[in-house]
């Protein structure tokens, strides 16, 4: 698996798991310290608030993808990793993590590096929240993320963008409408 920009060293040894949709990598308030690196389908990340359940982030092919609290500090977890398509995975343990990055410091850059931009897009994200209208969010997250528009399910991407559905639905309608 190519990860762009990812350091030329050799991966420690992962276990390999193929996982159905449905299947859980981590469930909230469990202690698991894995990281996993996903090679096929579509894991979500997820909150349950008031009884509904809210996605934060969604991790496709080629991305490393972990609850940080669990992984860092074996805090409990406050979110689950769902699978939302058929996936192929690779999971490093906290111990594995630890000696590789040991042995090979340029990976834990790396990880700096992606966990900074995450952090900005979580910054720009926010503020889009908070004074973006749901049409506004909507177009940010085709720029951003266009393989997410074309591979995570409508109520997911509803989700990440704080709005129901069928408001968006009408807002897929209305900017095709535009277009002509």
């Amino acid at each position: 698996m190519i990860i762009p920009g990812f350091p030329n060293v050799p991966f420690p040894d992962l276990k390999r798991r193929l996982l159905s949709r449905g299947d859980f990598l981590l469930q909230a308030g469990s202690l698991q310290r894995s990281l996993w690196l996903v090679h096929s389908g579509i894991i979500r990340h997820f909150h349950v608030i008031n009884g509904q359940e809210i996605t934060r982030w969604i991790a496709l092919p080629g991305s490393f993808t972990t609850s940080l609290r669990t992984f860092f500090y074996g805090w409990p977890a406050d979110e689950s990793l769902e699978v939302i398509a058929d996936a192929d995975v690779s999971e490093l343990t906290h111990e594995g993590w630890s000696a590789w990055v040991d042995k090979h410091p340029v990976v834990k850059d790396y990880l700096i590096d992606v966990l900074l931009k995450d952090c900005i897009g979580y910054e720009d994200r926010i503020a889009g929240l908070i004074g973006k209208s749901a049409t506004e969010r909507y177009l940010s997250l085709m720029e951003q993320h266009p393989d997410w528009i074309r591979q995570v399910p409508l109520e997911y991407l509803a989700q990440l963008i704080g709005t129901t559905p069928r408001h968006l639905s009408r807002i897929r309608r209305e900017l095709v409408r535009n277009r002509r």
